[in-house]
């Protein structure tokens, strides 16, 4: 916000020593239409000034419309769901790995190739490992609502289809998912 305030400080600024070279300078000008160049300048500033602001709104807008928003949701089943405005492209979900004493528990996230159109889900399949050897479990029971006894922490990385990247952070624990961060990388 201050360094538009600065650009408008900026343009009045030259445009005042402008006007004063002008004026010192011309010895034969006629004041109404030193008055009217002085009103000009002032519109257009003022034009500029507010054009400048509706380009800002309007790239705003834009990348809201571009934006993906992937979530992970474990209530009866194990899903992802694209909540945001855009389709998400290159779906990656990082493993989740909790050591407790002499268990390693890791969770394995398949990678998605297809693209998540907005406001769909689709269910995932995880593979569970204990110490490194695989565990068949229905759902994976460290996430799971049913079964989950502490809290993990998500991290799901996507793209839009103009190759920005983006990730969210979210927090599975029992009965609750939150969205911990979610933003452009």
């Amino acid at each position: 916000m201050k360094q538009k305030y600065w650009t408008l400080f900026s343009f009045i600024t030259i445009y005042v020593i402008v006007i004063a070279l002008i004026l010192k300078f011309s010895a034969n000008g006629s004041t109404a239409e030193t008055w009217v160049t002085i009103t000009t300048g002032f519109i257009l500033i003022w034009y500029t000034w507010e054009t400048m602001i509706l380009r800002q709104i309007a790239s705003k807008q834009l990348d809201l419309q571009l934006q993906p928003l992937v979530i992970y949701k474990n209530d009866e089943k194990e899903e992802i769901e694209n909540i945001g405005n855009s389709v998400a492209l290159n779906i990656k979900i990082e493993p989740v790995r909790k050591k407790n004493g002499d268990f390693m528990r890791e969770i394995i996230f398949p990678e998605f190739t297809a693209p998540l159109k907005p406001n769909h889900k689709t269910e995932i399949k995880t593979k569970t490992y204990l110490n490194g050897e695989e565990i068949n479990l229905e759902h994976s029971a460290y996430l799971n609502v049913k079964h989950a006894t502490d809290q993990s922490i998500l991290i799901i990385n996507f793209e839009n289809q103009i190759g920005e990247k983006f990730y969210v952070k979210q927090l599975v624990a029992p009965k609750n998912t939150t969205i911990l961060e979610a933003k452009r990388i």
